[in-house]
């Protein structure tokens, strides 16, 4: 039985110029009933909204570089869908070895989409996995996750997208090696509006120059952030903080709306607080924020002070840690050494029983320290 579909068989062509909507569209409904996989030969292939059946594979050869697309590319047509590659409501999708090119179309059109409505209207957990991707240039998020369950993105590449590049609503998942760079808003954002984002492990990825920062958690619970580089983030590298509702360290629903259990170990964290825009509050301009957090430990990190590459621009961040509203919280063996240009660790009280801060070895950098070059004299 034949179960693997070539899409040039269905009759798409990959000269970028012909609309391969349908053909794209045919191999995959073809694949979902054998649970088979699609092949995206190398090429770019002009393409609106295709949806992925549950049990099928898609996937191409990764041959894109850091600034250009390449190998197998899907490359959007209009500025009237939604996204790209829609997985809402598929269980145990893969799509491998794809570059996802939005063309820069549209408004708030994301690359590769999963959109469930309730969390848990489903039969089973979502199990998707993204691999070896590039996702490019697409006026809404990179990847947009709302209410997933049990998935994994990871050896990707997430780049110049007008929003973020990942926004996650979800549960259970694995963000590794992956570079996430140049987008408009935050590298990966958390929000949720209600039930909270729980269960992620984070290592190995490198965030940089993300014009809002790094790392966003709102409301979210059980993160592992271990071994990733945060490099010249437009405001914090890491921002954890809790849901609007939830009140001071004393109000009963504040363990339960707060951002809470998570572990930041052994990172880089490099010049963050950019202030891109110039509008930057001053508790932003920071390497890691944490207000309205429980059970949160950050240890065995190390902070630097920076500038962008070329000769010009203004040193950043002015704190290493900014913090505020904290319980049971501990932040310890950090190396802030030259980090900051004020204190390296500012604390703004209202904190709750049990928040040790301790054996950091902090200094922030005077100006006599940076020579007329505006280089870090060491």
């Amino acid at each position: 039985m034949v179960n693997e579909f070539v899409i040039t068989d269905f009759g798409a062509l990959p000269d970028g110029i012909a609309d391969c909507t349908e053909a794209i569209q045919a191999a995959l409904d073809r694949a979902g009933e054998v649970s088979g996989a699609v092949i995206v030969p190398p090429g770019t292939y002009l393409t609106g909204r295709v949806k992925l059946p549950s049990h099928v594979q898609i996937k191409g050869t990764p041959a894109w570089s850091y600034r250009s697309a390449g190998g197998s590319v899907l490359k959007l047509k209009d500025a009237d869908s939604k996204c790209l590659l829609d997985i809402t409501g598929t269980i145990g999708s893969r799509i491998s070895g794809l570059c996802l090119d939005g063309d820069n179309l549209g408004e708030e059109i994301h690359g590769l989409c999963f959109g469930r409505e309730d969390f848990f209207d489903r039969t089973e957990e979502d199990t998707f996995v993204i691999e070896d991707c590039q996702v490019r240039r697409f006026s809404g998020n990179g990847l947009h996750l709302r209410l997933a369950c049990c998935f994994a993105i990871r050896h990707c590449h997430i780049m110049e997208n007008g929003g973020d590049g990942i926004y996650t609503d979800s549960w259970d998942g694995f963000l590794l090696d992956n570079q996430i760079s140049y987008n408009g808003g935050w590298g990966v954002r958390c929000a949720p509006m209600g039930i909270n984002n729980s269960a992620y492990t984070c290592t190995g990825n490198r965030v940089e120059w993300n014009q809002k920062g790094g790392f966003y958690l709102r409301h979210s619970r059980l993160w592992n952030i271990t071994g990733n580089c945060f490099d010249r983030s437009g405001g914090p590298a890491i921002k954890i903080d809790r849901s609007a509702t939830a009140g001071d360290a004393g109000d009963s629903r504040w363990v339960e709306m707060s951002s809470q259990t998570i572990t930041i170990n052994g990172n880089i964290f490099n010049r963050s607080g950019a202030d891109f825009q110039g509008d930057l509050p001053e508790r932003d301009s920071c390497h890691l924020s944490m207000s309205g957090c429980f059970g949160v430990t950050v240890t065995g990190n190390s902070f630097l002070l920076g500038r962008d590459d070329a000769p010009e621009g203004n040193f950043s961040p002015k704190h290493s840690i900014v913090m505020e509203k904290l319980k049971g919280c501990v932040i310890a063996n950090n190396t802030m050494w030259k980090a900051s240009r004020r204190e390296p660790i500012l604390d703004m009280g209202g904190h709750g029983e049990q928040v040790c801060v301790r054996d950091n070895m902090a200094c922030p950098v005077p100006q006599a320290d940076l020579d007329k070059g505006g280089r870090l004299i060491w």
